[in-house]
């Protein structure tokens, strides 16, 4: 089975990544993904990984949960 770990190529996740990824890291490493980051998302435009996953997982669901105790199953993205 294929695994796909992330969300689409947009969406409103990317200002709470960065937040995320600033206070674990720092600046410094915020500019590097940044900077991955801009190389991903042609690619992931391109090929679709999710596309072809028998299993995706993302870690930023749109829906109201208690992240400590319940998990968001949704459908495949389209």
């Amino acid at each position: 089975m294929r695994l796909y770990a992330g969300e689409p190529v947009a969406g409103p996740w990317r200002a709470v990544r960065v937040a995320q990824v600033l206070d674990l890291l720092g600046r410094p490493r915020v500019l590097a993904w940044a900077e991955w980051q801009a190389a991903e998302d042609p690619f992931q435009a391109v090929n679709r990984p999710w596309e072809r996953a028998g299993l995706v997982v993302s870690g930023a669901p749109q829906v109201p949960h208690d992240p400590h105790r319940e998990l968001v199953v949704a459908h495949r993205w389209a």
